[in-house]
């Protein structure tokens, strides 16, 4: 069942659609990244075909958006004020420095990465794929993040794998400090490893005086190279908070985290096209009442009688429609993109009901950059 809010999607998205211009990389254009980036200003585009092409360094927010499969970047890193957002879509990153980012916000759509480190930063992950690795000894987290709001959907993390003989160390799916994840249909498995200490098998998800709200998800914890499971998946130190609810751990470790209760689930089957329906299915209670918003942009609000932080930009946020959830708790929403609205970024947002006894959930956010 769907309430919707019709006209207000195009009225509320066209004024968010700004001037941009777009660089592009290689035969007839720049001859790597940097040269772009160079000459670019915040909100502009920059297309790169496939090929393999050196690393780049921004402090403004720009799209670098891969036009094919086999773009391959060697590395990224990001250091960025305040309402500055990078977009990265359709790359391969690989290492060694892999992706990092600080300060600012990103947004890393449909990329494969080897190690993603956060700090400071404001981030939304959809459809990546991150690998931790081990490299002259130092073990590497699939994703490490200090001090930062994460936002993570249809992803994986896997975490590096340790070498006994050279004494190189395994690492963590996903390593929290200080930080804020939220995920729905996520798959984390901590480093294989040999023997204990550094090198052994690690937990897939480490958080150390974090917020973690995950469902819909596996986390497996690390294992003896061809053996089964051994870690425990999910390893909480200090002050931890937060659930993990329809989510199945590996081994089944005991914990003194939370895992039952409400959990707003998201997963976005496509990325946004123009013109073109958009999909997004949600994952909550049975008959649940969910409401979902969209902006131009992303930011943090906390709003009494919410549990979870709502992540959309204050200023361009609007209702969309309200759906209500089957008997299973499943709830799907189709939205048209107009025509015309090609690199224009476009994020959605759910708010629903939950049991009594708990908080209304807000869920992932999920959109991005409109191909």
């Amino acid at each position: 069942m769907s309430l919707r809010c019709g006209a207000v999607f195009l009225f509320v998205f066209a004024p968010a659609t700004i001037a941009q211009t777009t660089h592009v990389v290689g035969p007839g254009g720049f001859q790597q990244i940097q040269n772009a980036i160079a000459v670019a200003a915040p909100g502009d585009i920059i297309l790169v075909p496939p090929g393999n092409w050196y690393g780049f360094t921004t402090s403004i927010g720009v799209t670098v958006r891969g036009m094919g499969a086999g773009v391959i970047v060697n590395g990224v890193t990001a250091t960025l004020q305040p309402g500055q957002t990078l977009h990265l879509i359709d790359l391969e990153i690989w290492p060694t420095t892999g992706v990092t980012i600080s300060g600012g916000g990103a947004d890393l759509d449909r990329c494969t990465i080897d190690t993603c480190t956060v700090s400071s930063s404001d981030v939304s992950l959809q459809s990546c794929v991150v690998n931790g690795y081990t490299f002259f000894g130092l073990g590497k987290q699939a994703l490490d993040a200090t001090n930062a709001s994460l936002t993570a959907i249809d992803s994986e993390f896997t975490g590096g794998r340790g070498n006994a003989q050279a004494g190189w160390s395994s690492s963590h799916g996903i390593r929290l400090q200080g930080s804020v994840l939220r995920g729905s249909r996520l798959v984390v498995r901590g480093g294989e490893g040999q023997g204990s200490s550094s090198i052994g098998p690690k937990p897939a998800l480490l958080a150390t005086n974090s917020a973690v709200w995950i469902s819909d998800s596996t986390l497996i914890g690390g294992a003896v190279p061809g053996g089964p499971p051994t870690a425990c998946p999910v390893v909480v130190q200090g002050a931890v908070s937060g659930r993990l609810t329809r989510s199945s751990l590996t081994p089944n470790c005991a914990s003194s985290f939370p895992t039952s209760g409400p959990l707003l689930g998201m997963h976005r089957p496509s990325p946004l096209q123009s013109p073109g329906p958009f999909t997004l299915e949600f994952q909550t209670e049975p008959n649940a009442l969910v409401g979902v918003y969209f902006a131009a942009g992303l930011g943090r609000l906390s709003i009494p009688g919410i549990e979870q932080a709502i992540l959309l930009d204050a200023a361009t946020a609007s209702p969309l429609d309200i759906l209500v959830a089957d008997t299973a708790g499943a709830v799907v929403g189709t939205w048209n993109v107009p025509a015309g609205f090609g690199n224009a970024k476009l994020w959605l947002q759910a708010i629903g009901t939950a049991a009594p006894g708990f908080l209304l959930q807000a869920s992932p956010v999920g959109g991005g950059v409109v191909r």
